[in-house]
C-alpha cells in the first residue's frame, strides 16, 4: 500500500476474506457500490428470469448501464427489486441496505448502495454458494479488456469493477471477486480513490496495487470450498 500512496496520494482500501473471517487494510469505510451492485443485482434478475441471459451479460461483462437498469427493472418495483437485491446479498453474508430511490441524480439507484471492501471480499469468498450465481460467475470471467485493469491482471480473475466520482469532485474506483493463486481462489476487493480526481488515476492506482499485492496473495486464506 505505501508504494500506491507514494505514487498515486489518496486513499487506498483492501480486503481478503475466506468467506468467514475477513481481513482488511487502509480504508475500511461502506462506499458506493457503483457497478459492483450489478452482480448481485444479475443473480437477483436471472432469478427471477433465465431468458435475461444477454442483458445480463452485456451489465456484467461490459458494465452497460442500460442493461443494468432493465434487469432492475424486472424486478419489479424500486422496493421489490431492493428486497430481492438485498436477498442476494445475504446470502453471500452481507446485510446491506440496497437504495430503492435515486439518491444522486444521474446516477442508478442501486449503484450508490454502500458497501465497504471488507463486504465485498465476504461476498465474493461466498458467492459460489448463491443459488444461481453460476453464470454471472462465469461472466465475471469474461470482462472485456478495456476494463481488465487492476484485479484483471491477475491470474483467472472473476471480478467486477465498480468506479464514478464523488460529491465533493474526485473520483474513486473499486474492484471485486476471486483470482486463483497455486489454483485455488482468492477473495479480494479493492478499492481507491486518489487525490488526481480522475478515471485514469484511478484506473493506474489499481493496476499498481493488484500488482504490489500479486506476491503477498500467496499467503491469503483460501476461499472455503464448504457452504
Amino acid at each position: 500500500m505505501s508504494k500506491v500512496h507514494s505514487r498515486y496520494p489518496g486513499q487506498v482500501g483492501i480486503a481478503i476474506s475466506d468467506g468467514r473471517t475477513d481481513q482488511e487494510a487502509g480504508a475500511t469505510d461502506a462506499v458506493p457500490a457503483w457497478s459492483t451492485s450489478k452482480v448481485p443485482l444479475a443473480i437477483a434478475a436471472l432469478r427471477k428470469d433465465p431468458s435475461l441471459k444477454d442483458t445480463v451479460t452485456a451489465a456484467i461483462t461490459r458494465s452497460d448501464n442500460s442493461s443494468a437498469e432493465k434487469l432492475w427493472s424486472a424486478l419489479g418495483t424500486p422496493q421489490s427489486a431492493a428486497t430481492a437485491v438485498s436477498q442476494v446479498l445475504s446470502e453471500g453474508g452481507v446485510t446491506a441496505l440496497v437504495q430503492s430511490s435515486v439518491v444522486r441524480p444521474g446516477f442508478s439507484s442501486f449503484g450508490q448502495t454502500m458497501l465497504s471492501p471488507a463486504q465485498e471480499a465476504h461476498f465474493a469468498a461466498n458467492l459460489h454458494c448463491i443459488q444461481g450465481a453460476e453464470t454471472v460467475i462465469g461472466l465475471m470471467g469474461q470482462v472485456e479488456s478495456d476494463q481488465a485493469y487492476g484485479m484483471g491482471t491477475l491470474a483467472g480473475a472473476k471480478f467486477k469493477g465498480g468506479w464514478g466520482p464523488t460529491p465533493e469532485g474526485g473520483y474513486e474506483a473499486r474492484q471485486f471477486g476471486t483470482v486463483e493463486v497455486a489454483g485455488s481462489p482468492v477473495a479480494l476487493a479493492l478499492w481507491v480513490r486518489p487525490d488526481a480526481g480522475d478515471y485514469g488515476t484511478a484506473q493506474q492506482a489499481l493496476n499498481l496495487l493488484a500488482k504490489e499485492l500479486e506476491p503477498v496473495l500467496q499467503q491469503a486464506p483460501r476461499v472455503s470450498q464448504k457452504c
